[in-house]
């Protein structure tokens, strides 16, 4: 809603760890932003939902995927496309364990940012969706 109340436009940047070289073939397609957003992986399905509410908003909005470190990864979108804010979220719903082996994303941006950062607290999560990857995890396979 903010970016269309001042006309910006919006740039959905999702980057992805780069794969161990013995699995590099498999994850091809998200390499194209295209293939992606046609696709019903979760990731596209998301990216695709976020697309279509800021066309409906009004605000133009491209999706950028980068591969590699996501901080750098960030930094390196913000040099390349001159942006004059970075919107992030955060939430509580992370555990302790998960935050100590992931690190805070939102606190390194804040703390190497050149340019504003406006952080949006996301709601806790959907208890359905939360047991569900859980329980989903339990199957997966090595």
């Amino acid at each position: 809603k903010l970016a269309a109340a001042v006309g910006a436009s919006v740039t959905l940047l999702h980057v992805m760890a780069e794969p161990p070289a013995m699995f590099a073939d498999l994850v091809r397609m998200e390499e194209n932003v295209d293939q992606l957003l046609q696709s019903n992986s979760e990731l596209g399905t998301n990216l695709r939902r976020q697309k279509r509410e800021l066309d409906r908003l009004g605000v133009s909005a491209e999706v950028h995927l980068r591969h590699g470190i996501v901080i750098d990864q960030v930094f390196e979108e913000v040099r390349a496309g001159n942006y004059d804010l970075i919107v992030t979220g955060t939430s509580k719903a992370r555990g302790m364990l998960r935050h100590y082996i992931m690190g805070d994303l939102t606190r390194d941006i804040l703390n190497r940012a050149n340019v504003p950062v406006l952080v949006a607290r996301a709601g806790p999560p959907k208890p359905a969706r939360t047991l569900w990857k859980a329980v989903k995890g339990l199957f997966a396979k090595p």
